[in-house]
């Protein structure tokens, strides 16, 4: 299956040490936390607008791209899957999923999570515990779940507005 066009846009660029995060009071993209040195984003992370996971925040979205982004740029992409995921901060545990995701206009991209490379997910995965544990939190895969699931966790976190889907 084929994911309808989802546009996402990102909050930190590929290759950086700058975590940023879009500030919701001012619009504005502000430095979250800057990572250890020797640890930067192997991927463009991002979120999809006008959505709210089990943390509070946007969806998340990996996007697989070999191209550095910057942070508030929009791209229109298609679903590969989800990586389940459980994060501890503070002692309490949540689930913290993260959409895998290609570029629409990247004819070269997988068209299914196959087609990554053999070791993607385990080393998206040790990043994310590496970076999770410097702040003294943990992270966990869970598994990988197809289009399908991505799909229906945007539908579950996608906000309502005047009881419509906005």
């Amino acid at each position: 299956m084929q994911s309808p066009d989802i546009t996402i846009v990102i909050e930190t660029p590929k290759e950086s040490r700058l975590k940023f995060k879009l500030d919701r009071a001012t619009g504005l993209y502000k430095v979250d936390r800057i990572l250890p040195r020797g640890l930067r984003f192997p991927f463009n992370f991002g979120f999809i607008p006008r959505t709210q996971a089990a943390d509070g925040d946007p969806t998340d979205v990996l996007l697989v791209l070999d191209e550095i982004l910057f942070p508030g740029c929009c791209i229109d992409c298609q679903l590969l899957g989800v990586m389940r995921a459980e994060q501890s901060e503070k002692g309490k545990k949540y689930r913290n999923d993260r959409i895998l995701a290609v570029a629409v206009k990247d004819a070269g991209s997988p068209k299914a999570l196959s087609e990554l490379e053999p070791d993607f997910i385990a080393d998206v995965g040790r990043f994310f515990a590496t970076y999770h544990e410097a702040e003294g939190n943990q992270f966990k895969v869970l598994g990988v779940g197809n289009c399908e699931e991505a799909l229906e966790l945007v539908r579950q976190t996608t906000l309502r507005v005047d009881g419509r889907d906005s």
